[in-house]
């Protein structure tokens, strides 16, 4: 017999403050395809956010209804963000550029543009950083205001014009196909170029120029809702808001909550790997399959005691006289009283089905797919143009006949070859894209693959009585209508489960910042939104008593 034991040694990092847990160790439940898929896109899929904040007087100065100035809103919003965007992707960068009557500080010597962090990775100095300037540089920034020729530098659009061409020369330093570039800007300014037609022409002409290096461009304009706030410039970048009599709450309608609204579009979804869909040999179509939710896990990394250095887990085969196995041991199975073993490349080659992505069976009506063959959350797929080019037309063609057709597609499903286990039954489901009343997308096109439970998967709990021979018991109309009251009595209505944050989780991050920025962790206050409406159920207390009632 032979035993195992397990060494850690130490891998020092370089550089750099390890604080929190790295999230790419988490995505995934951590059954199949979990540690091969993110080991094959991590270091590509990436995130490259560059905040512009108009840095004029008027931000500082008019006053939202929360009492905040727009400045101090646009702040906080960056400082929620930063913080989130730490635990959820710690390795993205982003970049925070000031713009308007601000002192010159950037790499190419533009006016009026103040990078206040240049895009790199996030760190706990990148919020101390923030905060700093939040607090202080912002209240005597007015004092600095009137220096030089800034103010009218900046009121005609210069300002914006080199702060866009800061973002832009930014970007070109990220040339790899796997980045994701955004951009965002806060301002509550309509008119940034006044009546200087040749820069608003130059500022129109860098936006286009972005969008050619693939930016993602969002501009959130801040006021009062039904204040004044003209279309005449940003309609050309808003889209989707029609009436120009109201255009600063259309906008922010369709933008709804600002900062919800930029963690769900920086925080998108990536792709967990990419697959195929074998529809025949030799004519398959190309997808990239994305997992839209899987549970956290707050996983802490081993850390020396005394250095605070990594650990790293190494597994090493010991047997009973001591020495290492150079090689692993082999594999053992007792089958009827004998021992049947083989070696490491023998048991990989019985797991191997020979399956990987998707293989058609046939197509069968959605209406046969009921509720409870969810065996486990669903992903989502979508065609891989980018690298494939030409899966888009295949795709939308056997997805536009699957929809008129109220069909589902049958597949097998493996995402990791060798691993019999991880060979799955999946329908494939079309959706079509969902708009609510302000343009927001509300459902993505593409298809659902639920997986399907095996034969063996389905339990059936009404047969436990019949085995017993026991009678089944019903409820009586009375018990079913007092039952009716209690459900319309608890009505949840502005629930929304993906607003709804893990308690739990949350207080783990908050206690994990405070100490990074050097807080104190007892004021930690998280709003636990799992725990019951105390006056909901107030209200309901007749309802749930004549429910009690009926069963004494």
């Amino acid at each position: 017999r032979r035993r195992r034991r397990r060494r850690r040694r130490r891998k020092e990092e370089g550089g750099g403050e390890m604080l929190f847990y790295d999230a790419s160790e988490v995505d995934g439940d951590g059954v199949d395809e979990g540690h091969a898929a993110s080991a094959e896109e991590k270091g590509q899929n990436t995130e490259v956010v560059l905040f512009l904040v108009d840095f004029r007087s008027e931000m500082r100065t008019q006053v939202l209804s929360s009492g905040q100035t727009c400045m101090e809103y646009a702040f906080a919003s960056l400082e929620r963000f930063l913080k989130s965007k730490i635990v959820a992707q710690p390795n993205d960068r982003v970049a925070i550029v000031l713009y308007g009557p601000v002192e010159t500080k950037n790499d190419y010597d533009l006016e009026h543009v103040h990078v206040l962090q240049k895009p790199d990775p996030l760190h706990a100095s990148f919020i101390r950083e923030i905060q700093t300037f939040h607090e202080k540089t912002l209240k005597t920034a007015s004092e600095e205001e009137g220096k030089g020729e800034g103010k009218t530098d900046s009121s005609n659009g210069l300002a914006l014009k080199n702060a866009l061409w800061t973002c832009s020369l930014m970007f070109k330093d990220f040339k790899t196909k796997r980045v994701d570039k955004r951009l965002f800007i806060f301002t509550n300014d309509d008119a940034p170029c006044g009546d200087n037609a040749v820069v608003e022409q130059q500022i129109i002409s860098r936006l286009d120029s972005l969008k050619e290096l693939n930016v993602d461009f969002q501009i959130y304009p801040l006021g009062e809702p039904g204040g004044a706030f003209r279309p005449d410039f940003w309609a050309n970048v808003i889209k989707g808001v029609k009436s120009e009599e109201d255009f600063l709450t259309q906008a922010q309608l369709k933008l709804s909550d600002k900062f919800e609204m930029i963690r769900s579009k920086i925080n998108a979804k990536r792709r967990w790997m990419a697959t195929s869909i074998q529809v025949a040999e030799g004519f398959e179509i190309h997808v990239e399959y994305y997992l839209l939710a899987s549970r956290q896990k707050n996983n802490p990394k081993y850390l020396d005691a005394e250095t605070n250095a990594l650990l790293k887990g190494d597994t090493a085969y010991i047997s009973e006289a001591g020495e290492v196995l150079e090689e692993p041991p082999l594999k053992g199975w007792d089958i009827r009283g004998k021992q049947i073993v083989s070696t490491p490349l023998e048991y990989e080659e019985l797991k191997d089905l020979g399956l990987d992505g998707f293989h058609l069976l046939g197509f069968k009506p959605t209406s046969y797919l009921k509720s409870y063959h969810q065996a486990r959350s669903a992903a989502f797929l979508y065609p891989n143009e980018r690298e494939h080019p030409g899966s888009y037309r295949l795709f939308i063609a056997f997805h536009e006949k699957m929809w008129q057709l109220d069909q589902m597609a049958i597949c097998s499903f493996s995402s990791t070859r060798g691993n019999a286990s991880a060979v799955h039954m999946v329908a494939l489901i079309a959706q079509k894209e969902g708009m609510d009343e302000s343009g927001n997308q509300v459902e993505p096109p593409g298809m659902w693959a639920i997986f399907l439970p095996y034969a063996d998967d389905l339990r059936y709990p009404e047969h436990v009585p019949r085995s017993k021979k026991e009678a089944v018991e019903f409820a009586s109309k009375e018990q079913v209508e007092t039952a009716k009251q209690v459900v319309r009595a608890l009505q949840l209505d502005d629930f929304e489960p993906t607003y709804t944050q893990n308690p739990t989780l949350q207080r783990h991050y908050e206690i994990l910042q405070c100490i990074a920025l050097d807080e104190d962790p007892t004021k930690c206050k998280i709003v636990d939104e799992t725990m019951p409406d105390p006056d909901l159920f107030k209200q309901a207390e007749e309802a749930i008593d004549s429910f009690r009632d009926q069963f004494p």
